[in-house]
């Protein structure tokens, strides 16, 4: 994740400032908090991605073993990878 004063401030129509999310770290520990069922879906799943890097000599966990963990402690995964018709037409 990106280091939010690297960009300008950013408000919206109220005129509050936009607050940036930590994506990946805040993706990571929905998946490790979730007690019941995981639901992933988009364009691609590369399960060989590392979510967050440990760095510090630490193995960084790929999303497919996160996946797996969960699975094996008894959380329902499902993964919904779509193919959009438009891009397959030659």
């Amino acid at each position: 994740d990106t280091d939010p004063s690297y960009f300008p401030p950013i408000h919206d129509v109220t005129g509050a400032a936009y607050v940036p999310k930590r994506c990946w770290i805040d993706v990571e520990q929905a998946i490790l908090e979730a007690k019941h069922i995981v639901c992933l879906t988009g364009w691609s799943i590369f399960t060989e991605t590392a979510l967050t890097r440990c760095g510090k000599g630490e193995e960084d966990r790929t999303l497919g073993e996160l996946l797996k963990e969960k699975a094996a402690q008894g959380v329902e995964v499902r993964v919904m990878v779509w193919d959009e018709l438009l891009f397959s037409v030659q």
